[in-house]
């Protein structure tokens, strides 16, 4: 294994020593810096799991299905729903030259459970003016990016080791970790 120690110059808050435990052993394959820098958008798949159990399934439904069998299919099934959607966000991005990060999914999501109705009832040929009109719709409402974002750790409960989160959420900082990377060893 390649150990990777590093700090974040002048980021307010950070701790004061990082270690990057990793397999990948060839600098050459990965600078350590790189690696250092990714390891901060680690949590994204964090933001991909909120989009799936909360935003797109519904925070009060559950898997229905009696079966693991079954389970596993309507779970592919919202695999399946997640990925079209975000190729739709994908496809809105690469069409306006936006960062798909800027788009809102769950705008993206609305749009498509309001179009998907009227999808079988439109001919052939115009389909594809219909999908243009469902990109440009997607294409209407921003967010802030998620990335190069930190925010103060803590805990929600009483009885917790740790320090409690403020009752006053701080403001989101954005933090450009590639350039607050200053390699140890």
């Amino acid at each position: 294994m390649r150990v990777i120690d590093y700090r974040l110059k002048d980021v307010e808050g950070s701790e004061p020593l990082y270690r990057l435990i990793t397999t990948i052993l060839d600098p050459q394959q990965a600078a350590a810096k790189e690696l250092a820098a990714l390891y901060h958008e680690r949590w994204e798949i964090e933001t991909t799991l909120d989009e799936l159990k909360t935003h797109l399934r519904g925070a009060q439904i559950v898997l229905r299905s009696k079966t693991p069998e079954l389970v596993r299919q309507e779970f592919f099934g919202l695999l399946m729903a997640h990925f079209a959607i975000r190729g739709l966000m994908h496809e809105a991005a690469l069409k306006a030259d936006e960062d798909p990060d800027r788009l809102s999914f769950v705008h993206s999501v609305h749009v498509v459970q309001r179009r998907m109705a009227r999808y079988a009832a439109i001919p052939p040929r115009q389909r594809k003016a219909f999908h243009a009109a469902i990109l440009d719709e997607i294409l209407e409402e921003r967010v802030v990016s998620s990335r190069k974002r930190i925010n103060a750790r803590g805990v929600k409960r009483k009885m917790s080791n740790y320090p409690l989160r403020p009752r006053k959420r701080q403001r989101t900082r954005r933090i450009d970790f590639a350039k607050r990377i200053m390699i140890v060893k």
